[in-house]
């Protein structure tokens, strides 16, 4: 008990010091008060002379000046202590209004530190959420397998693809993941066979190699000294189908008829993609970089002035490649007739049907962004593609007369179907027009499409065309009211 008494006295003490002090004084003015008056009573009575005597004041606000006190020495003494007690109270109501204001001034600070640590703390909530977000990326970087890098997230509802039969353009990728099957010869030579028909051709080279801007343009340097490419395309921050049309060179082709153009590359693709990408991964890109080419090539401008848009996609699953997936409505894959190029045939086709699909061997084409499957990370990019076949390059014959080929290319030829169907899932057409081995097919430029001594290749060209006609027709055979009738008839136009 007195332990708890004597906490309680000192820490009263601790907080009134003006009190305390007050107390002190007075006790001193009244312990002196008594000894005057003590001191005086036990001697006789002397006559004082009455002076007067003037205290100088601490300040003019505590106390007039020139006051005049009594002459009695008790009384001077006690109106010193009543002047140092109200002096003393004055100070004492100023500190504790001081002490109020910087309470209050605490409290506002301590208010404000809360919303500070709050919003903090919000902060780190959100650099957490991204944090787990780059480690699930981090993750599929590390444990990907083939397209499910790509496919690890579920496509933007904006830009939407456009149905095949809600605009005029057709859009066909070219694509071999194994290089050397003359990918890049077909696509140019086919559109050339067409643009002779009077269709209208818009190719798009997105092999940083370059090879169909060799073909098709005459004066790369031109086009490179004004940045007509699609690298260049790919960089803008709005990359709409204007911007795609400017860039696009026109193509001469032999009669003088210019149906066919072209948007060409360069080697700095490669370093545009991989920056694309990485800004990507990083969530840093605002855009989903996969549909650049969507919001282009669906673009009614691009109808308005062409009915085919050929895509020549490298031989990787680059950025480029799978802009060219998502917006695509048919895939077309050359190969040769021998064991490797057949192999990657089959790993072309296994790779479109996992693109295809929410999830390997699950197709949903009902809508363009169905959930994943359950347990997986794989979302489908592409279900709208259309696989319009194989288009077999460089044969040889023993016997043209007799249509029959080499020996190693008829046993290649006769493991085909079966093949092919096992990794696609079903049987894959392959067109009947075989395009020869020709030693300077690869360096041909397109405008000697039809020249004289080359006349049965571009024949071949030209049946390829007819039947490419033919097989897209096949497809948009149960909506040929909307299909422009050149595609569904297949008959050749007049220019």
């Amino acid at each position: 008990m007195w332990h708890d008494l004597w906490h309680l006295i000192t820490q009263w003490v601790r907080d009134n010091p003006e009190l305390l002090a007050a107390f002190v004084l007075g006790a001193l003015a009244v312990l002196s008060f008594v000894v005057v008056w003590l001191w005086k009573g036990g001697r006789s009575p002397q006559p004082i002379a009455p002076v007067v005597v003037t205290i100088p004041m601490a300040s003019a606000s505590e106390s007039s000046p020139n006051q005049a006190m009594p002459t009695s020495e008790s009384g001077q003494a006690t109106d010193r202590l009543r002047w140092k007690y109200k002096l003393l109270v004055k100070r004492y109501k100023r500190s504790k209004q001081t002490c109020t204001q910087l309470t209050e001034q605490l409290e506002r600070e301590r208010a404000a530190r809360v919303d500070e640590v709050h919003e903090l703390k919000t902060q780190v909530q959100q650099k957490e959420q991204e944090l787990e977000a780059l480690r699930t990326r981090l993750r599929i970087l590390e444990n990907r397998e083939g397209d499910v890098f790509w496919q690890s997230h579920g496509l933007p509802r904006e830009p939407a693809f456009v149905a095949k039969w809600h605009r005029k353009q057709r859009i066909v990728s070219f694509l071999n993941f194994k290089g050397g099957v003359g990918k890049t010869t077909i696509a140019a030579f086919l559109a050339a066979a067409l643009a002779e028909q009077g269709r209208r051709v818009l190719l798009l080279d997105l092999d940083y190699q370059g090879s169909l801007s060799d073909l098709c343009v005459q004066s790369l340097s031109e086009v490179f000294e004004k940045r007509l490419l699609i690298d260049n395309f790919l960089t803008r921050k709005q990359p709409d189908a204007k911007a795609l049309l400017d860039r696009a060179t026109e193509v001469h082709l032999p009669g003088g008829f210019a149906k066919c153009s072209i948007v060409a590359s360069s080697d700095d693709l490669q370093q545009v993609e991989t920056r694309l990408e990485n800004r990507w991964l990083r969530g840093v890109e605002t855009m989903d970089v996969r549909t650049i080419l969507l919001s282009a090539l669906h673009d009614p401008r691009i109808g308005e002035r062409f009915e085919f848009v050929f895509l020549d996609c490298p031989p990787r699953q680059t950025l480029a490649c799978i802009n060219a997936l998502v917006c695509s409505d048919y895939a077309l894959v050359p190969t040769r007739l021998d064991k490797l190029s057949l192999n990657g045939a089959c790993r072309v086709l296994r790779t479109l049907r996992m693109l295809k699909s929410a999830a390997p061997g699950e197709t949903r084409a009902d809508t363009y962004e169905p959930p994943p499957a359950q347990g997986t990370l794989v979302h489908p990019l592409c279900p709208q593609l259309e696989l319009l076949g194989l288009v077999i390059n460089f044969a040889r014959w023993y016997r043209k007369q007799e249509a029959k080929l080499i020996r190693s290319q008829e046993e290649v030829k006769a493991r085909m179907p079966h093949s092919t169907a096992q990794a696609w899932g079903e049987d894959v057409h392959v067109f009947s027009t075989y395009i020869a081995e020709r030693d300077e097919a690869d360096r041909l430029p397109l405008r000697e499409f039809n020249r004289h001594d080359g006349a049965e290749f571009a024949d071949a060209f030209r049946a390829l065309a007819a039947q490419v006609l033919e097989r897209v027709a096949q497809y948009e055979g149960s909506c040929a009211e909307i299909v422009p009738s050149c595609i569904v008839s297949g008959a050749p136009r007049v220019r």
